[in-house]
């Protein structure tokens, strides 16, 4: 804005920045930002704001409720620029003459690309040309620009909205990183003499887990702050064209207006299949987890109350045959107390915890069937 002329100033200020044309009804938000009535009604409607909360779309500010302030005194000052801009556009057409003819330049040849005078218009190079008044041919190609504006502004504005949920989806699933981490951790807690090993593998694939969420988190950022970029300059370059005198803005106009149309996205996926199947099947080891340890806490009391007769089988449940406990009878009670924690070790120590990762389920003889919890849909089935 520095290097612009204090007309061209007056006019960026008279021109609002959704639809890129002098202020129509302009109105004020709580910002102090300005818009045409219909316009920033019609972006509210466009993007799904409710009632209740709404946002300036120049700073992004949030209110709650719809206050629109009629400005009358801006109103005015676009009236005056409009004024000016005709009595300028209207001195800059008479500066241009045609060098063969001398005449002034008063049509456009769409074809060419070109200023003409009315004498080229009758020779044999532009005779059968699309041939329209300059002020006609300006308006037209303002006209289809103002319309190729609102798609990009909606795509950006589709982006920006993808790019929140996107975070807002991570951090959801990060969470549960978390909160599955503390529960792997109490879980092992509870049999640290023996599980130390299976504990420190658990968190490491969490912790990897957790990196590539963050991983994933960054690049689909990374992309879509790209994307939106690229479509900040695309229409910072069309802003500035839209400014120009006439006869600049009408060079290379369709290369403009393909670069409109050519405009094309690919949403990046913020949180793959893959890393929900791994996060949901860290669920399903924990719940192993409590189940093994209810299982151990009510079953090692009980055997010792009777005595502990006899040894656990390797399928982690107590032999029930006679022939067993005559066996187990004829050894010392500290042997047999040995031989059921260790029977309990290599029980646990037999399950292979980094399936975590593979999604394949976990599931030990002697043990109910597990629940398989769906992180999607929040129920449990049963194998």
């Amino acid at each position: 804005m520095a290097g612009l002329n204090p007309l061209e100033r007056l006019q960026e200020e008279a021109t609002c920045s959704i639809c890129l044309v002098f202020f129509n009804d302009p109105v004020s938000l709580d910002c102090g930002h300005n818009f045409c009535r219909a316009c920033i009604a019609q972006f509210w409607e466009g993007v799904g704001t409710d009632h209740e909360t709404v946002s300036c779309p120049q700073c992004r500010e949030t209110f709650q409720q719809r206050n629109l302030r009629t400005n009358r005194q801006l109103a005015n000052i676009v009236e005056i620029a409009k004024q000016l801009s005709v009595q300028t556009a209207g001195g800059t057409e008479g500066e241009a003459k045609c060098k063969e003819h001398g005449e002034t330049f008063k049509l456009f040849c769409k074809d060419d690309e070109a200023f003409i005078c009315v004498i080229c218009r009758e020779s044999r190079d532009h005779r059968t040309h699309k041939v329209f008044p300059v002020g006609e041919a300006a308006q037209e190609y303002k006209e289809y620009l103002q319309t190729q504006m609102m798609p990009l502004k909606k795509k950006r504005e589709d982006l920006m909205k993808y790019k929140l949920d996107g975070e807002k989806e991570s951090l959801k699933w990060l969470e549960k990183t978390e909160a599955e981490r503390q529960k792997i951790v109490l879980e092992f807690q509870k049999l640290r003499q023996f599980l130390e090993e299976q504990e420190q593998l658990l968190l490491t694939q969490l912790a990897k887990l957790e990196k590539e969420i963050v991983q994933r988190q960054g690049d689909s950022i990374t992309i879509l702050s790209k994307n939106i970029s690229q479509l900040d300059n695309l229409i910072c370059e069309i802003e500035g064209k839209y400014q120009q005198p006439v006869n600049e803005f009408l060079k290379d106009i369709k290369s403009t207006l393909s670069r409109c149309k050519t405009v094309h996205f690919k949403k990046p996926v913020f949180m793959p299949h893959d890393l929900t199947v791994q996060l949901s099947s860290s669920s399903q080891t924990n719940i192993y987890l409590q189940e093994a340890l209810t299982k151990f806490k009510e079953t090692l009391p009980f055997e010792l109350r009777e005595g502990i007769r006899c040894f656990p089988s390797q399928s982690l449940s107590p032999p029930t045959s006679n022939e067993a406990c005559r066996a187990a009878n004829q050894q010392p009670r500290e042997d047999i107390c040995r031989g059921m924690t260790e029977s309990w070790i290599s029980g646990f120590g037999a399950v292979d915890f980094s399936s975590m990762t593979s999604g394949h389920a976990l599931q030990k003889p002697g043990f109910p069937p597990r629940r398989h919890q769906n992180w999607n849909e929040g129920g449990f089935d049963w194998e």
